[in-house]
């Protein structure tokens, strides 16, 4: 059904709201009322409010998350989520897709200087979210667009929430029609740990 090809996309879109848009704007008032001053005045108080602040954000999203899949699982049919290979396979994909939306939410938010400028985040996701297949397949686009999809996170979080949810004959409409399971998290991977030692640094120098 159109839904349950669209929930995976809903989940991805869901969490990278939730995450970036999340973490950098709690980051962005800690600047302004002082938080994160007081944070640095501390040994290793930049990074314990980091890591506070994502366990945070992440607990939130994941119950959130939760709903929205039970609902998904109720409402949709065929989406395929019955076995213990899926659940593991989602909750995998989940833990690598969350943390690394959150560490890119804390380098963002450690980038932007004040809350009014948080709006300029949201074209660059919203421009995002439309190229990078997580509603329709990457292949109806023009190959170009196809390789700048691929080399941000968010496709490949959407692909793996696809696999972890529907049935394996939807892997035909993919690029070289596979999961590429492999891939999915060496992405992702890659950019939570980028992040995670980028943002460290750039809240320092707030």
């Amino acid at each position: 059904s159109l839904g349950a090809m669209n929930l995976p996309g809903l989940i991805a879109m869901s969490v990278l709201f939730s995450a970036v848009m999340g973490i950098a704007g709690v980051l962005v008032m800690d600047r302004t009322n002082g938080t994160l001053l007081r944070a640095k005045s501390v040994p290793g108080g930049t990074t314990g409010y980091l890591v506070g602040e994502i366990t945070s954000n992440a607990i939130v999203t994941m119950v959130s998350i939760l709903v929205l899949l039970a609902a998904g699982l109720i409402l949709f049919d065929g989406l395929v989520f019955y076995t213990p290979q899926r659940w593991l396979l989602f909750a995998a994909v989940m833990a690598a897709g969350l943390i690394t939306t959150l560490a890119i939410g804390a380098v963002v938010g450690s980038l932007i200087n004040s809350p009014k400028n948080m709006g300029l985040v949201m074209l660059p996701v919203m421009g995002l979210i439309s190229i990078s297949g997580i509603f329709y397949p990457l292949v109806a686009l023009p190959v170009w667009l196809q390789w700048i999809a691929q080399v941000f996170p968010l496709y490949w979080f959407g692909l793996g929430m696809r696999a972890s949810l529907l049935p394996d004959s939807m892997a035909a409409v993919e690029v070289a029609e596979s999961w590429r399971l492999g891939w999915v998290f060496v992405i992702l991977l890659a950019w939570a740990v980028a992040a995670m030692v980028l943002a460290p640094k750039l809240l320092s120098r707030m």
